[in-house]
């Protein structure tokens, strides 16, 4: 497709990547928000912003975790409310 700022490959090599980290996104999430629906809508957003996240993708794996608590609990944090 025209326009589309990441060729197929690319988004589902990233799409492969962010996938392994959902569940600890909600698992986190979850924690914080204790309401299946606020912590399902917020890593949501989390997986959404990780996948945009072009130097997300160049960090080793202990990098990668930290990154995703920090979007978890930042994404939490605007359910709130």
């Amino acid at each position: 497709m025209m326009g589309c700022p990441l060729m197929s490959t690319e988004l589902e090599s990233r799409a492969k990547a962010v996938k392994g980290y959902e569940v600890r996104c909600y698992q986190i999430c979850f924690y914080i928000l204790k309401n299946e629906e606020k912590a399902l809508r917020a890593a949501l957003a989390c997986v959404e912003a990780l996948l945009l996240d072009d130097s997300f993708f160049n960090m080793q794996e202990i990098e990668q975790l930290e990154v995703v608590r920090r979007a978890s609990i930042r994404y939490s944090l605007k359910q709130v409310g």
